[in-house]
């Protein structure tokens, strides 16, 4: 059975909240050199573009609203696809800087549209 929207928007927020308390005071060395915390932070951008995708599908009056949402979806893409070419960098700095601008963005809809 399909999620819904909100479900959609809980996932990437729960996600996004077990990613920044494990990220917290990660340095780019650490990640870099932690085959572990590398494999967990892949999977949970892999798991929030791919319902980031699955709302821009289903939901495309909500999914406009969240900016970035195209990039995390492409994120989710390489990981899956390409992932021979992944960056540390990236993958840091969209687990530390860009994912909880996100989450910040959908727990404002999720505020406004489905309570």
């Amino acid at each position: 059975m399909p999620r819904s929207s909100e479900q959609l928007l809980r996932d990437v927020v729960e996600i996004s909240e077990h990613v920044r308390e494990t990220m917290n005071d990660v340095t780019l060395d650490d990640y870099s050199s932690s085959w572990a915390l590398r494999m967990a932070v892949e999977r949970a951008l892999e798991i929030v573009g791919e319902a980031l995708r699955q709302l821009r599908d289903d939901d495309p009056d909500v999914a406009v609203q969240i900016d970035g949402l195209q990039s995390f979806v492409s994120l989710r893409n390489v990981i899956a696809h390409r992932y021979a070419v992944l960056e540390d960098q990236i993958l840091w700095t969209t687990a530390t800087d860009a994912l909880p601008r996100l989450a910040r963005k959908v727990t404002e809809l999720l505020g406004n549209d489905f309570s």
